[in-house]
C-alpha cells in the first residue's frame, strides 16, 4: 500500500503563569509548527478523488484533521473529550503548514512547575480533512459517499470518522489515519513519552525544542483490482479457438465487502485500521 507521511514538528511552548523547562529562554513562548511530506515519493488519493501528488494534499480544501484530548495528570482512558482540537485542519498557505488558533503545550512539570501534576495530551489524525458541524459531528457540504461524518465534539471516547463507499471508482476518496512514525523517547524534562513506532499519540507530555510529532498516514480502505484471464487456445469442436477471438464478460460481483463502516482512529492493531460498525452509537 502507499503510505505517506506527514511530520508534526512540536516546538516546546510555554503558556500562561507557568515555567518553562528546556533549552530554549524560559520566558519565550514558542508555536506548534507543522511539516507534511509524501514517503518515498510514492502517490495516493488522500484529499480528493483521483491520484495525486504532496501537491495535491497541499490543495484548497485538502490537509488533515486532527483531534487532541487534554487530560491533565490523568492517563487517556477513552472517558475524556477532544477539548484541546476538534478536528483541526491542518492546511498549506503556500509556503508551510498552518493552522489557527495556535497551540501551546501545557508546562507542568515537578519541582519547576506550578503544581505536582504532568498534563499529558492524546493526538489523533486523519486524512483528507473535512469540516462538520462540531454539535452533530455531520458534514457541512452535501457528502454522500467518501468521510459523512465524525464523532461528534461533545462526545468522550476515541474520535471516529464515518464513511460510505462510492460506488463510482472516480468518485473514491482515500481514507488515512495517523500514527508514530519513529516514536517518541524525551520529553522536555527528560523522561520517557512511551510512544512507539506505528503506534497512536497516547499520553504525550510537553516535548522538547526540536523534537517531532511524526504522523505516518496508513490507508484504511483496500482497492480492488479485478484481470481476465482468458483461455483462447482451448478447442472447440475439434477446431482451435482463433486467437483474436473477442470475449466478453458480462458481469463481475462480490460478496461479503462492507460498503460503509466507522473507523476507530485509536487503532493499536499492527498497521491495520480498527473499524466499526456504522452505526455505532459514538457516532451521529
Amino acid at each position: 500500500r502507499d503510505v505517506f507521511a506527514l511530520a508534526a514538528i512540536a516546538a516546546v511552548t510555554v503558556s500562561c503563569n507557568k515555567k518553562l523547562e528546556s533549552d530554549t529562554p524560559k520566558d519565550e513562548p514558542v508555536a506548534v509548527d507543522f511539516s507534511a511530506y509524501l514517503n518515498r515519493g510514492v502517490t495516493t488519493k488522500a484529499g480528493v478523488t483521483g491520484e495525486l501528488t504532496t501537491t495535491g494534499l497541499q490543495g484548497a480544501g485538502a490537509g488533515f484533521g486532527v483531534f487532541a484530548y487534554y487530560t491533565a495528570d490523568e492517563p487517556y482512558s477513552g472517558a475524556s473529550g477532544p477539548s484541546f482540537m476538534y478536528n483541526e485542519q491542518i492546511s498549506w498557505d503556500g509556503s508551510k503548514w498552518v493552522y489557527s488558533p495556535i497551540k501551546y503545550w501545557p508546562n507542568e512539570f515537578g519541582a519547576a512547575a506550578s503544581s505536582d501534576e504532568v498534563d499529558r495530551i492524546t493526538f489523533f489524525a486523519y486524512a483528507p480533512y473535512v469540516a462538520v458541524t462540531p454539535s452533530n459531528g455531520m458534514v457541512t457540504g452535501d457528502n454522500t459517499s467518501g468521510i459523512v461524518a465524525l464523532s461528534r465534539n461533545s462526545v468522550g471516547g476515541d474520535p471516529i470518522v464515518k464513511y460510505i463507499v462510492s460506488l463510482d471508482p472516480t468518485k473514491c476518496v482515500d481514507l488515512c489515519w495517523g500514527v508514530s512514525r519513529e516514536g517518541l523517547t524525551n520529553s522536555v524534562d527528560g523522561s520517557n513519552n512511551h510512544v512507539a513506532a506505528g503506534a497512536p499519540y497516547i499520553d504525550v507530555v510537553k516535548l522538547k525544542l526540536g523534537d517531532k510529532i511524526d504522523y505516518d498516514f496508513r490507508h484504511a480502505l483496500s482497492a480492488i483490482n479485478v484481470t481476465i484471464d482468458a483461455a483462447v487456445d482451448a478447442t472447440t469442436v475439434g477446431t482451435d479457438v482463433d486467437a483474436n477471438t473477442k470475449i466478453f464478460i458480462r458481469s463481475v460481483s462480490f460478496e461479503g465487502l462492507a460498503t460503509k463502516g466507522a473507523l476507530n482512529l485509536n487503532s493499536t492493531a499492527a498497521n491495520g485500521p480498527l473499524w466499526t460498525d456504522y452505526s455505532s452509537s459514538r457516532t451521529p
